[in-house]
């Protein structure tokens, strides 16, 4: 579960500018899909001797349920440095419907309302089968509620949603992820999207990823992927510390520092902006979390938070429009049975 944050703040970044604004004028044809490359985890210290392989020891049959609670702030800034068309501005636009319209009015859909939501997703996961290298995971979603805080219709419907959700996943025994089926949901809409992807990811790595190397208390490791929303990379990189290790019971407590930063930015709004040139300018993400692992369960329980920024640009010659979005995020894991 070493992605959950990282693609929350993420993919909420994304959903609330590219996404947003696709779904409110579709360009035609299928949009990408969000997508992630399989994690690298390299080891920085191994830790204090004695050290030992950490491997999930769950066999099948195993069951556990655990529920997630995530809570986001959104906050959308506009600004410009000039508020009608630049004098040089595109030939392919001067004479046309879009000339002399100024180019705040272009943000307006790009914003997503500013305040909170918030929602819990409780699930059942099953050993389905075991051996000595990896473990099938079966899951379902048994119940997605929708915490008020006068959050949009959108939001409560795609929690509601989620309730349909199961699938399975296949992790090796290091928690690292091999392959991964999602069932019961099919979105259209940003919001949904956005939320589909997050629990798509999740529930890809339910476990904390260990490392392969024997590691001993103090240790620590780096766990980087590559993350696509909307045309935009990311790297995520995940510095992960056992901050105590007990050999005799397999618990683990983990400290973790997640940080995010852009790659590249191929973003198409469809042929009516193409000449505004989009383009996403900046991307920051920071957040910490503290899991308490163990080697006989699969989820972690604990708690993490984190910050992102995003910048959206729209360029007409000299003059800039630009919408910046930044999202808090709080999150809960709890072990229920």
């Amino acid at each position: 579960m070493a992605n959950l944050l990282a693609s929350i703040i993420t993919a909420v970044i994304v959903s609330v500018s590219v996404h947003l604004y696709l779904d409110r004028n579709p360009p035609g044809g299928a949009p990408a899909p969000d997508t992630e490359e399989p994690p690298t985890v390299r080891m920085a210290f191994a830790g204090i001797a004695p050290r030992q392989e950490l491997r999930l020891q769950v066999q099948k049959g195993y069951v556990e349920v655990d529920e997630l609670r995530v809570w986001q702030s959104i906050r959308s800034q506009q600004g410009n440095d000039a508020g009608q068309l630049a004098p040089d501005a595109p030939a392919a636009l001067v004479g046309s419907e879009l000339a002399g319209l100024d180019i705040a009015s272009l943000t307006r859909g790009l914003r997503s309302p500013d305040g909170e939501r918030e929602a819990t997703f409780r699930v059942r996961f099953e050993v389905k089968d075991a051996d000595a290298n990896t473990l099938l995971l079966s899951w379902k979603m048994l119940d997605a509620q929708v915490v008020e805080h006068e959050q949009s219709p959108a939001w409560s419907k795609a929690v509601t949603g989620a309730r349909k959700l199961r699938g399975e996943t296949r992790i090796d025994r290091t928690g690292a992820p091999i392959t991964a089926r999602m069932d019961g949901l099919r979105v259209s809409d940003p919001v949904g999207q956005e939320l589909q992807t997050l629990l798509r990811r999740w529930l890809a790595e339910p476990a904390p990823i260990f490392p392969v190397e024997p590691v001993g208390h103090g240790a620590v490791w780096e766990i980087t992927r590559e993350l696509t929303d909307g045309g935009v990379r990311s790297r995520q990189t995940q510095r992960v510390e056992a901050t105590e290790l007990r050999a005799q019971t397999g618990r683990i407590k983990l400290a973790e520092g997640v940080s995010g930063a852009l790659l590249t930015a191929d973003v198409h709004l469809g042929p009516a902006m193409a000449a505004f040139g989009p383009s996403v300018t900046s991307f920051s993400a920071t957040g910490d979390a503290t899991w308490e692992a163990s080697t006989g369960a699969i989820m972690a329980p604990g708690d993490a938070g984190g910050t992102s920024s995003a910048r959206l640009d729209l360029a007409l010659g000299h003059a800039t429009m630009g919408l910046r979005t930044t999202v808090e995020t709080e999150l809960f894991v709890t072990r229920i049975e």
